[in-house]
């Protein structure tokens, strides 16, 4: 599994942001974690995802909030998907709406 692209930017005001990540044909069971990238605290976000067998390219959304649904502050934030022992990051810039 790898992504497809590694960084994007977005708006503060975006509906989310994604990751397009690459997957081997087999049916797999992705969990997704969402860390406030450089600062060491516990996950933003969790959530697990089941690919179906025959899919080869799967777009993972972040709705740009943490997992009580308060939208985040701008910064720099990780998307990470994990299945069978295989990762997949991306960074995500939220900024500040001009």
């Amino acid at each position: 599994m790898e992504p497809a692209a590694t960084k994007s930017n977005v708006n503060e005001r975006a509906g989310g942001a994604y990751l397009d990540v690459l997957t081997a044909p087999a049916r797999q069971d992705i969990e997704v974690l969402v860390f406030r990238a450089f600062a060491p605290e516990p996950p933003l976000e969790e959530f697990r995802l089941e690919k179906r067998e025959g899919v080869t390219r799967t777009v993972i959304r972040w709705n740009l909030a943490d997992s009580k649904k308060t939208r985040v502050q701008p910064g720099l934030y990780v998307i990470s998907a994990t299945s069978d022992r295989r990762v997949a990051r991306g960074l995500v810039r939220v900024d500040r709406r001009p």
